[in-house]
């Protein structure tokens, strides 16, 4: 399978208020696959928060979901 699990979130931060929880597991960053904890850093480093970003999760049900993180 492909993606990144989440094993924790931290109270009150950005991705707790998008809904992120732990067991999802984060499978691309905008259009991009994400197939290992290093890609998903190198993704994250390469984008600006303040600009948005979307994520695409597969929660602990099997389900897909589009997110979008923007820090103000």
């Amino acid at each position: 399978k492909k993606g990144v699990v989440v094993t924790e979130v931290v109270p009150d931060s950005l991705a707790a208020s998008i809904g992120i929880s732990p067991g999802d597991v984060i499978t691309r960053v905008g259009k991009t696959e994400v197939n290992s904890p290093k890609d998903l850093t190198d993704l994250l480093a390469k984008h600006k928060l303040s600009e948005g970003l979307r994520l695409t999760i597969r929660t602990s049900d099997g389900m897909d979901r589009m997110v979008f993180m923007q820090k103000k």
